[in-house]
């Protein structure tokens, strides 16, 4: 039997029930239909539970390159096997989440989800700041994706636009691969042309799967959101034949829009806020943050000195998204009516000024918005 969007909604309601979600896929084909089911979870207000298998298609676990995700919880072979015998939805939820099928979110919530660890924020932003990368053309090259591609009939021309672009410039090009071959040709036709991050692959020719390490993919995949502009290789049709280059390309289009918030180090974004927020806000007002659990509030003396209100929430704790514009509309004018002066959304959650459209509008027409940034939404109520 297969369910739509609104049957699975009212099933996990009805029953009290939880997803679990799991794949064996790449990193990126991974992360779309993960970030869709988070999606879902959060609007469901039902427990969601990751199992993220580490085999050849991705050989590290998220966590290790991450930071935890709120209000998700990833678990271990055998707890999935546990779960497994007692949710007989996990099969279809997974095709769910595909990140072609019609339930999308938005590539800024998808990636507002992905926060790097603070050491692999350091060494991109030192690669980037020493090569210059952002006056430099991004190539990315996946070898797996081609393989898989090969292998079903599918022509890839994997050189003629790279070396159409690489021969007509003489700007420098950050050279992105899971292959050492690949690395090696684009070395000896373009010399110092080609910056490189990664030289390490593992030895066995035999396998067409990924050569190289996820954390290795994963800096590299940052490297190119900072890029000039960035080049995946395509099929006969144009087509870009790679989820990871879709992805570096998304990376890099929100970069460009400052909107991708989590590339930048969280900590220094924190103190220009709380700086700019101690301007417009009084001690001992009480606000409503919209950040999802993102900020370390213990960090700074604003939220030290504000009484500080969590949205949604229920008993003083954060409890997830809004299901829809109606509840988020009906919560403000509950908390306003307690006592709440101000509301916050954070970087982390500006995603919601586009999602929940006739909330947004709700704000503007009945409040004052008193400052507005690329990172942060400050309303008066």
């Amino acid at each position: 039997m297969i369910l739509n969007e609104e049957q699975i909604k009212n099933f996990l309601r009805a029953n009290n029930s939880f997803i679990l979600f799991e794949r064996k896929s790449g990193f990126a084909d991974r992360v779309y239909r993960m970030t869709n089911g988070i999606r879902f979870a959060f609007t469901c207000n039902v427990p969601l539970f990751i199992h993220w298998p580490i085999n050849e298609k991705c050989n590290d676990h998220f966590l290790n390159l991450f930071e935890p995700i709120n209000h998700v919880k990833f678990v271990d072979e055998d707890t999935a096997n546990q779960l497994r015998r007692h949710h007989k939805l996990v099969a279809i939820l997974n095709d769910f989440f595909h990140y072609n099928t019609s339930y999308q979110i938005s590539a800024e919530e998808r990636f507002s989800y992905l926060r790097l660890q603070r050491k692999y924020l350091r060494i991109i932003q030192e690669f980037v700041k020493n090569n210059n990368i952002e006056n430099v053309l991004g190539f990315h090259v996946r070898k797996t994706d081609i393989f898989s591609k090969e292998r079903q009939g599918i022509k890839i021309n994997q050189y003629h636009l790279f070396d159409e672009i690489a021969t007509q410039t003489d700007k420098k090009i950050f050279m992105a691969t899971d292959n050492k071959q690949t690395q090696d040709d684009f070395l000896q036709k373009y010399g110092e042309q080609i910056i490189i991050y990664n030289n390490l692959f593992a030895v066995n020719s035999q396998n067409s799967l990924r050569k190289t390490s996820l954390e290795s993919a994963i800096i590299e995949l940052y490297i190119l959101a900072h890029c000039q502009e960035v080049f995946g290789t395509k099929n006969e049709a144009g087509q870009l034949v790679s989820s990871f280059s879709e992805m570096a390309q998304d990376l890099n289009i929100l970069n460009k829009q400052n909107k991708l918030y989590n590339l930048h180090c969280q900590y220094s974004l924190q103190t220009d806020l709380c700086q700019k927020l101690e301007e417009l806000i009084p001690e001992q007002e009480n606000i409503i943050l919209v950040d999802e659990s993102y900020l370390n509030q213990s960090e700074d003396q604003f939220f030290q000195t504000r009484n500080i209100i969590p949205f949604m929430e229920k008993d003083g704790q954060y409890w997830g998204l809004p299901p829809d514009d109606e509840t988020a509309i009906r919560e403000v004018k509950r908390l306003r009516k307690a006592g709440a002066n101000f509301l916050v959304f954070i970087w982390s959650s500006l995603w919601w000024l586009d999602y929940y459209r006739q909330f947004y509008q709700y704000l503007l027409a009945s409040y004052h918005c008193i400052w507005q940034s690329d990172y942060c939404v400050v309303f008066r109520l």
